[in-house]
Parts: C-alpha cells; structure tokens; sequence
C-alpha cells in the first residue's frame, strides 16, 4: 500500500467536495446529476469507513498471541488491506468520473 489511510481518506473528502463537478444541474442533465450526487455521498461514506478502520489499525498489532502468529489476526489484516485496496480503486474510478464530468462540461 503506497497511500497511507488518513491519505486516501482525505482524498475522497477533497474529490466529494471539489469545485470540478460537470454541472448538471446547469446542463440540464438529470442522469448525470443523480449519478454526481450518489458518487459524492458514496465517497463520503467511504471517508467515513476509511477513517474508523484507521482507528482499528491498532487492533491489527494486538491481534498475535506470544508473538505466534494469531490466525483472526491475520483473518481481519487479510480482509483490511483488501478493503483498503478495493477503496484505492474507489478512489481512482472516482477521479477518472470527475475528469469525464468536467470534460464534458467543457465540451
């Protein structure tokens, strides 16, 4: 993982409330503005969700047993890096969204 949480997080914070959005609304585009506003609130929400398991980081460490390895542990570290991963992606169509959209505002 090259971004660290709090990096990734602020990064769909700054995409859901950056002034690039296509403007639908002046456009008339309803299908645009509905898909807009869903992807907005859905990076919200994964701001949300990036930033509570940036609180459970911690978890991740205590989760060894003597210094074996523990196998929850390693259960719930699989299952965060994936999902870390799977929000990477998030992040990435998202942008790729935001530069269709002002494209097209432009054009």
């Amino acid at each position: 993982m090259t971004e660290t949480i709090e990096t990734l997080a602020q990064a769909l914070e700054d995409g859901a409330s950056a002034d690039i959005w296509y403007d639908a609304e002046y456009f008339a585009d309803n299908g645009a503005h509905e898909a807009i506003v869903v992807t907005k609130s859905a990076m919200r929400e994964a701001t949300r969700v990036l930033r509570e398991m940036n609180a459970f980081r911690s978890m991740i460490a205590r989760m060894t047993c003597d210094g074996e390895e523990d196998e929850e542990g390693n259960a719930f570290a699989a299952g965060y890096e994936d999902s870390v991963a799977t929000l990477n992606t998030l992040i990435e169509k998202a942008r790729a969204l935001t530069v269709v959209g002002h494209g097209h505002e432009d054009g």
